[in-house]
């Protein structure tokens, strides 16, 4: 399993934004979940008050086999998006290993249940941390390279 997190809506991390998400990878098996990198991002989009939608310019490009469009479309949001500068010193995520640690486990045991729930088909998951709650708001199969996992998806 592999995982990034950025703060506010995840358009920072498909919109090819300057900077690193924190990221992680797990396997079964592992003591641990695997930290990978430290969140760099000096920009944070959140929806404003009422909210929004986004519109891809092209979303059928992120479905097809061996095929990974992220960063590649334009997201538009009907009601422009609100952009924070982040100040990476007041970052828990970056100095506080224990809320990362935390999170990170509740995002693979939640990561591993919604795999489960498709059969064990790996999922491209994507969900919203707020006040303490994980959310998921979308999975779909994982596009996978061919010859990568046992063909079912599974890996």
């Amino acid at each position: 399993m592999f995982g990034e997190l950025v703060a506010g809506l995840g358009e920072v991390l498909v919109g090819n934004y300057p900077g690193r998400a924190l990221s992680f990878s797990d396997s079964p098996g592992a003591p641990e979940p695997q930290l990978l990198s430290l969140p760099s991002k000096r920009v944070a989009l959140y929806a404003p008050q009422g909210g929004t939608l986004i519109a891809r310019s092209d979303t059928n490009g992120e479905d097809l086999e061996a095929f990974a469009g992220a960063g590649l479309y334009d997201s538009v949001p009907v009601v422009p998006l609100n952009e924070v500068t982040i100040e990476a010193a007041e970052e828990a995520l970056l100095w506080d290993g224990g809320l990362r640690s935390r999170l990170i486990d509740s995002i693979v045991d939640v990561g591993q249940a919604v795999e489960d729930a498709f059969g064990g088909v790996a999922q491209d998951i994507e969900g919203v941390w707020r006040e303490g709650q994980l959310v998921v708001v979308q999975a779909r199969p994982q596009v996978l390279p061919t010859g990568a996992g046992d063909g079912n998806g599974r890996h």
